[in-house]
Order: C-alpha cells, then structure tokens, then sequence
C-alpha cells in the first residue's frame, strides 16, 4: 500500500496545477495523484513512448444530464469513462498532461441516450480492505488484477491518503521508487 500525507498531497496539487492555463478550473486531489500513479506506472512497466495508455476514470454525472436529475434525487450519477494518452507523453511531460488527460471525459453533457445504454447496476464493495484485510474462505485475498487501485482516507483522520495498488511484482519496486521520488 502507498501512503500520502497531507504534505504530500498538497505538493501534487501543486504541481498539477503548475502549468494549467489560468481560465481551467484547478486540477483536483483525485486528478492530481491519479495522475501520477498513470505516470509512475508507465515508467515502471518501461512503456515505449508510443505505447497507447488507457485509465478509467469515474466520473461524476450528476450536474451534466440533460434533462437533469429530479429534486431530491438520492442516490449517485456517475459514468465510468477512459481516459487515453501516449506514454511517452506521459513519462516526459508534466503532471498538469496527465491530470488534464483525465479531466478530458468531464468536458461533456449528458443525454438520457447515453445513460440508458449503460449497465442499470454495478458496486464494489471495499468493506474488507477498510479494515485493514481482506479475507476469503480458501486463502489471504489479493487486489484483484494488475493495475487496479483506488484511493482512500488514511487511519490518523490527519489528511493523509492510503492507495492500495496491484501491479505485476516484477514492476512493484521500480514504481515505488518513481511515485516518492517524484513527488
């Protein structure tokens, strides 16, 4: 598992938003370390620069249908999306490429069309990693596939983040050492 502190985080933040354009909303937390694990990962897997990069991305649709949801909806409207890059571009340009390659699915308003082509129900479940383990009837559970990880609030309530991230053991060391590295 990786470990971000509230120091940390805001550092990331600040680099991201280093080189945005003055009239863009501000890249946001999520946008930021998202970011840098996608650049991390590729420069731990050696991806060759023209290597097409792909990362899914959940994106909040709340305030973009049209026509939008009732008053008083509860529940969330969210869309899973893809954000795309190459990964030269990746490696060898700034956090702020990466964080707006993966505020490019946001810039869009939604017709009820799109929506009711997409699956009516799907929900992880992080109840067993919240508390520190997963556990399985026939053996210690594991992370699911290589590239998969999200992002959740640390134990000490202090700001910090923790992100358990499963790659390939043969890029683990490497991408360690690029994510605090380049932070």
């Amino acid at each position: 598992m990786l470990h971000l502190s509230k120091t940390q985080i805001e550092k990331l933040k600040n680099m991201a938003n280093a080189g945005r354009a003055g009239e863009i909303q501000a890249y946001s937390r999520y946008e930021a370390i998202t970011g840098h694990i996608w650049r991390c990962a590729c420069k731990a897997r050696e991806n060759e620069n023209e290597q097409l990069t792909k990362i899914r991305v959940a994106v909040n649709i709340r305030d973009r249908m049209k026509p939008p949801l009732p008053h008083g909806y509860f529940g969330n409207a969210m869309l899973i999306t893809v954000a795309t890059s190459r990964a030269g571009e990746l490696m060898s340009w700034s956090l702020c490429y990466a964080s707006s390659k993966l505020g490019e699915p946001k810039g869009f308003s939604m017709g009820t069309q799109i929506l009711q082509s997409r699956a009516g129900l799907g929900f992880p479940s992080t109840v067993q990693i919240l508390d520190g383990e997963r556990k399985f009837t026939w053996a210690q559970g594991a992370l699911g596939f290589d590239g998969k990880g999200f992002i959740i609030p640390g134990h000490d309530e202090d700001g910090s983040l923790v992100i358990p991230l499963s790659l390939q053991a043969a890029h683990m060391e490497a991408f360690e050492k690029f994510f605090y590295m380049d932070i």
